[in-house]
This record gives structure tokens, C-alpha cells and sequence, in this order.
């Protein structure tokens, strides 16, 4: 429970105390006064204002201070799910009696078949409003407009953050692996101090199950014919490990190793390691 001084404005009682004594109006004497309000339906959680004066506050070179306090209480109030599932025709029913406008039902059931009312909600929640009903013009073609527009933004973005990962791995691999050998990733000492990269936990807890997850037809060539597995030259891990590991892995290689990969670019190591980051988050949205 925590407290929180306002000003009075008045509210209007929407319930009753429970007995809970965190539904309860606190003074700052501990006593309990006041009502229970609700000021937020839309998330379901209670609030409680004050309608009797805090005790003064008396503190060492400070005025007293009056004033209200605020309660919020600990959790939301929840309530069994019990929505049943609807056919696309009584989906799009839901949505017209609600306010949305429907131009074309065969487009638009179309599209809760092969898309999915659950997704497509996403693109039509920006025109609801807090009752559930729809703002006056909104239309489910609009939705759906938004859907494919941030459909092909995402394809076009996964493109091209293939080609910058593709071409990073590449680089990664090669410089690694001709600077240390086929296990170069393998060894926190070709790496920096693990203030600045934990060599043991991105090996250990990310690449090697990384690794045993993967399902690669080179892989289970090298099981079968070379020890060590999970452990795999480089130029393997660095086809299977996460766009997640391989950015840390590079963050986490010397100075020296990283000039080598990006000297082509002509940016700065720094520079590269926070695009490399920035990129893994981009990938991750779009994914």
C-alpha cells in the first residue's frame, strides 16, 4: 500500500469498504475515513480518497501541513474469463454493433479467416474508445489497411537486417577464426575481462543451448563424426547462434578484433557494436 497527498476536488462513491484493510481510507494518524471510489474503469482497479483531514505533519523547522491521502489497493480486481469463441460472422457482427464500419462483409470476413480477430485487433484498438465502442468513421478497412502497411514494413526491414547480419556473422567468423583458430569463441581469454563480457554465462547459458536446439544438417554431421559437441568450430556456432549472441559476442571481442571487421565500413568499433544492438531490437519487433 502507498499514500499519496491531493488536493480535494470530490468524488463520487462508487462502493462500500470490505473490511480489507487495504481498501480502507487512511489518515496519517492510521485512522480510516472516507469512501471508496473507482477512477479507473478500464484497468479495474480500486482507489480510495480521504474526506477527513490528515494529521499534521510536524516536522523539525516545517510549517504543519493538512491535506488527503490516496490509497490504491494492492492488486486489480480480476473476474473469471468466461468470453465464448464466435464465429467470423458474429465477430463481425461484434465489431459493427459496436461502431465500426463494414464496407465490403466479404472482404472483411475474409480477412478475420486468414488473419485472425485477435491480431487484426491490434490495428483497430487506435479508434476504440474507453466504452469499447468505436470513434465515428472508423472503419474496419482502415484497420486493415494499417496490417498490410506494417506487414510490409516489417518484410522490408527483415531484408534488409538480413543482409547487415549475414555479412556480420561473416566478418565475426572470418576475423575470429583466423586470428585464434576454428574454436576461437570458445575461449574467454581471446576476449574482454568479464567486467565488460561474461565470456562463461554467453557461452555456457546462451550459444551451447543455442546449439543443442539447433536442428542442422551440419551439426548432426559433426556429432557424429568429431568429439566435443556442443562445442563446434566457429564458422558453425556462428550460423546458429542467435543475432542476440552474436551481438553480444562481438561487443564482447577486443579492440583489435573489432577494427578488423568493420574496417570496410569505416565507422568507428563503438559505433558498430550499438547499430549491431540497435539492430538485434528492430529484428526482434519485426520478428
Amino acid at each position: 500500500m502507498y499514500r499519496m497527498r491531493l488536493k480535494w476536488t470530490g468524488a463520487v462513491a462508487t462502493g462500500s469498504d470490505d473490511g480489507n484493510p487495504l481498501n480502507r481510507l487512511c489518515c496519517a494518524d492510521g485512522s480510516e475515513h472516507g469512501t471508496s471510489v473507482n477512477l479507473d474503469d478500464q484497468r479495474q482497479q480500486r482507489y480510495f480518497l480521504s474526506n477527513t483531514p490528515a494529521t499534521p505533519l510536524a516536522r523539525k523547522g516545517h510549517a504543519p501541513q493538512v491535506g488527503f491521502f490516496f490509497v490504491k489497493a494492492a492488486s486489480a480486481v480480476t473476474e473469471p474469463y468466461d468470453k465464448p469463441a464466435l464465429t467470423f460472422e458474429e465477430q463481425l457482427d461484434l465489431l459493427s454493433f459496436r461502431g465500426l464500419g463494414i464496407g465490403d462483409r466479404r472482404i472483411a470476413l475474409n480477412a478475420l479467416e486468414r488473419i485472425s480477430y485477435y491480431r487484426l485487433s491490434a490495428y483497430w484498438h487506435p479508434f476504440k474508445k474507453h466504452d469499447n465502442t468505436f470513434e465515428q468513421g472508423a472503419t474496419f478497412e482502415q484497420a486493415l489497411q494499417l496490417y498490410e502497411y506494417d506487414r510490409r514494413l516489417r518484410l522490408l526491414m527483415l531484408d534488409a537486417i538480413e543482409r547487415v547480419e549475414i555479412t556480420f556473422r561473416s566478418l565475426v567468423t572470418y576475423s575470429l577464426g583466423h586470428r585464434y583458430g576454428a574454436f576461437a569463441h570458445a575461449d574467454p581469454k581471446n576476449f574482454h575481462r568479464a567486467s565488460k563480457f561474461d565470456h562463461a554465462d554467453w557461452y555456457n547459458q546462451g550459444l551451447l543451448p543455442e546449439i543443442n536446439r539447433a536442428r542442422e544438417t551440419f551439426l548432426d554431421h559433426f556429432k557424429k563424426r568429431y568429439d566435443g559437441f556442443p562445442r563446434v568450430p566457429i564458422w558453425m556456432a556462428s550460423e546458429v547462434m542467435s543475432l542476440g549472441s552474436l551481438s553480444k559476442l562481438y561487443k564482447g571481442m577486443q579492440n583489435p578484433d573489432q577494427q578488423q571487421v568493420v574496417r570496410h565500413w569505416g565507422i568507428n568499433p563503438t559505433v558498430a557494436e550499438s547499430w549491431l544492438h540497435v539492430t538485434t531490437v528492430i529484428r526482434n519487433i519485426c520478428a
